[in-house]
């Protein structure tokens, strides 16, 4: 997205999947940025930390797992809380996650949101 939807600033989202017990999960998010501010560097010569914010996300599964009753427990993007919608990378199911089931799982909810059908 453009930065000017930001005030002018980026959003950075850095990946990674590590092994149970890795060094890096017991790590704050500002210690994690101190390990990879070189190789951000090293993509982008230009680059420079200037956090406004950092936030840091764990869990303990790379993806959903799916049990054999799964489609009948997928839960529906409309909640019992007014104006609440959920929209989870486990509702993609059966496919795999990957990006563009993310976009087409948000322009579910955003015709949802603002009352189109699909």
């Amino acid at each position: 997205m453009d930065p000017k939807h930001y005030g002018g600033d980026h959003i950075l989202y850095i990946g990674n999947y590590l092994p149970d017990g890795h060094p890096y999960l017991k790590m704050s998010a500002k210690e994690l940025l101190k390990i990879y501010d070189p190789f951000l560097k090293r993509i982008n010569p230009s680059y420079q930390l200037s956090a406004v914010s950092c936030q840091l996300f764990t869990q303990p599964f790379a993806q959903p797992v799916i049990t054999p009753s799964y489609l009948k427990n997928v839960p529906g993007m409309a909640t019992p809380l007014k104006n609440v919608y959920l929209a989870n990378m486990d509702m993609i199911y059966p496919w795999d996650r990957e990006t563009n089931y993310a976009i087409e799982l948000g322009e579910k909810v955003a015709k949802l949101v603002t009352n189109k059908n699909f």
